[in-house]
């Protein structure tokens, strides 16, 4: 019985021993250390991410140019149309050459659609051509994320160099740069009111941590910074340059005041073309 009183007196001598609490530095460190964590965890996610989507997007671009080629075979070596008229120019010219071309011709960062024209994470939407032309294979309006170099578009594929880029991220169908076009100052619209005399701008988004995908014409694809689309040869007679002839753009692509202007000429754009069934440059 001693030793049962034994360890009834130390059970209460522990019961009733003071537990020491967390300092503040403590808890401060225990915060600091799981901030970091986070923040390292997430970082990691959004990495994973961009690298998927990036990836897909450079495999998407090369079975549109593989597309391409496949039609330029079966049409005396022509590429595929700028235009939307009558059947959605490339896009629809395209459509029986690829089984998922509905899919591939978006972006996995840019899938959603946009009103008529696109920006750095939606794909650019339109109507094309007479009601009457559009069966099961050739939808009334269609949505890509993609445009392509209209320098090439329609021409013989024997006239054009293996490194001309051919298709790209871009926020319309298509787009001819030239070297004198000045870099848009939100990275988030691109040029989104179509300016004819900004048609680089067309492919200047931020689509992929300052890079949009690109494919030659001999189907090479890869990540091009948005500040070297001026060192890429569009066509033969594009003057390269090493940087883009304008200053340094604003890097906020979400700040949206400055911009109310140009998002709804845009938007009046897009409603214009719906209306009157043009589209293009």
């Amino acid at each position: 019985m001693a030793f049962s009183g034994d360890v009834n007196d130390a059970l209460r001598g522990s019961a009733v021993a003071p537990r020491r609490a967390f300092t503040t530095s403590e808890l401060l460190t225990l915060v600091i250390s799981v901030s970091i964590l986070a923040t390292l965890i997430i970082g990691a996610a959004i990495r994973t991410r961009d690298d998927g989507s990036l990836v897909g997007c450079v495999n998407h671009l090369r079975k549109l140019s593989s597309a391409a080629l496949s039609y330029a075979n079966i049409n005396g070596g022509h590429l595929p149309q700028a235009g939307l008229h009558p059947i959605g120019g490339w896009y629809g010219q395209l459509l029986p050459y690829d089984g998922h071309f509905r899919s591939d011709a978006l972006c996995p960062s840019a899938r959603t659609m946009a009103c008529g024209v696109g920006n750095a994470y939606g794909a650019w939407s339109a109507r094309c051509g007479p009601l009457q032309t559009h069966g099961p294979s050739h939808p009334r309006r269609i949505a890509a994320s993609y445009g392509i170099n209209g320098h090439l578009a329609g021409r013989r594929i024997g006239r054009c160099q293996p490194y001309f880029p051919l298709f790209a991220d871009c926020i319309w169908a298509a787009a001819s740069p030239h070297a004198g076009d000045p870099m848009p100052r939100n990275l988030f619209l691109g040029n989104s009111s179509l300016n004819p005399d900004d048609q680089m701008g067309d492919f200047c988004i931020d689509r992929h941590m300052s890079a949009i995908n690109v494919v030659d014409a001999d189907g090479s694809g890869r990540p091009v910074r948005i500040t070297s689309l001026w060192t890429l040869r569009w066509c033969r007679s594009f003057n390269c340059r090493q940087a883009p002839p304008s200053a340094k753009p604003v890097q906020n692509a979400w700040h949206f005041p400055a911009t109310n202007k140009r998002m709804g000429q845009a938007i009046r754009l897009a409603i214009a073309q719906d209306g009157d069934q043009s589209g293009g440059h």
